[in-house]
Formats: structure tokens, C-alpha cells, sequence
């Protein structure tokens, strides 16, 4: 099925393997996946996320920093922020803004 959310060819490269697998037979249970990544593989697939996040908490530092735009998918994440938010809320009616920004972006 397609992905609403963001990704990165990595990512999309991953996916692309669990359903290899999936269609192949040698994954028919969550056990039998096994994602093995090094540290700078789980750095970079993080950082897509954190990096904006952590440039916020972390201004007090170097109030003069700033951040390239070309670096941050926005849109990217507030719809990682707000997916998370409704995940943590199973069953709970999700405020009117979030509920209508993750409708527009075909998420609900």
C-alpha cells in the first residue's frame, strides 16, 4: 500500500525490501523482520526527522545560528509531529486542526 508520510530513498529502499520479502514468502510474521542498520545508517534516517527539532532546543546555544531551509521538509515534519500525536492517542478524538491537516494530506 502507498505511504502517505514522508520518506527518504532509504527509507523507500527498506520498504521496498520488507515487501520483497513479503511477496518472496521468507517474511509472514512481524517476528521475521530483521532491520539491521550501522550507527551512521540510523543517524541519517533520524536526523530527517530530529534535526529541525533539535536546532529549536537546542538555540539558546548560538542564538545567531541558522538553519537552511533546503535542509528541513517542513511539511515533512509537522505531519511526522502530528501522526505521532494521534498514534499516542488511540481512540481519543484528535483536536479540529489536527484532525483537518492530517485529512488534507490524506493521513485520516
Amino acid at each position: 500500500m502507498p505511504i502517505n508520510l514522508p520518506t527518504t530513498p532509504e527509507i523507500d529502499a527498506l520498504i521496498d525490501d520488507v515487501a520483497r520479502g513479503i511477496e518472496n514468502g521468507v517474511i509472514k510474521e512481524p517476528t521475521d523482520l530483521k532491520v539491521t542498520l550501522d550507527t551512521e545508517e540510523r543517524r541519517r534516517l533520524v536526523a530527517y526527522i530530529i534535526r529541525p527539532f533539535n536546532f529549536l532546543k537546542h538555540a539558546q546555544r548560538d542564538p545567531l545560528a541558522t538553519l537552511d531551509e533546503v535542509d528541513i521538509d517542513q511539511e515533512g515534519a509537522i505531519i511526522h509531529a502530528l501522526t505521532a500525536y494521534s498514534v499516542l492517542r488511540p481512540g481519543q478524538a484528535l483536536p479540529e486542526q489536527v484532525a483537518s491537516f492530517l485529512a488534507k494530506h490524506d493521513l485520516l
